[in-house]
């Protein structure tokens, strides 16, 4: 079956989506270029503890996002570290959020996913898990710190399993 992305938004295949690119200032310039993307530990030295940045997204967070302290999203990070720097900086600044990774316990996962549908979580920044046939249903944001590419992809993939 071959669908337009309005008709497939319309029998319910996927749910509709706002996109906004937000301008840190970081320079990607100095970056390798790897396998259609940035090289992730060349990233991952140049965003993870970027607190100017990370103050900027919380920024346009509280200036797109009608009520931040309700909304239910997932972050996807170049690394660990990434992921556990920004739940820790987003938690810090009153919106409670959590890292996974491919390293957390299952359970842990399914307790943390659990806890962001009930809206006790208001971010789960992730890196190599959430990926192709996890349903998150409750969604209703998400981030990406990757090329552009992988960052429709794995929003694709997150959001395609929330309209029933």
């Amino acid at each position: 079956m071959e669908l337009r992305l309005w008709d497939a938004i319309d029998e319910g295949f996927l749910v509709p989506f706002q996109y906004f690119g937000v301008a840190d200032g970081t320079d990607l310039s100095t970056l390798s270029w790897r396998r259609g993307g940035y090289a992730r530990d060349d990233l991952d030295r140049l965003i993870t503890g970027d607190d100017a940045r990370v103050a900027k997204l919380l920024a346009a967070v509280r200036s797109v996002v009608a009520e931040p302290g309700a909304m239910r999203a997932l972050g996807f990070c170049v690394s660990i570290d990434h992921a556990e720097y920004m739940a820790r900086m987003f938690t810090n600044a009153g919106l409670k959020s959590r890292a996974l990774s491919g390293q957390t316990p299952e359970a842990e996962r399914t307790s943390a996913l659990r806890a962001l549908e009930l809206g006790e979580l208001r971010v789960i920044f992730s890196v190599d898990v959430l990926g192709e046939g996890v349903d998150v249903p409750n969604v209703d944001k998400a981030a990406s710190r990757v090329s552009v590419s992988v960052a429709r992809m794995n929003v694709r993939r997150q959001v395609m399993p929330c309209a029933r």
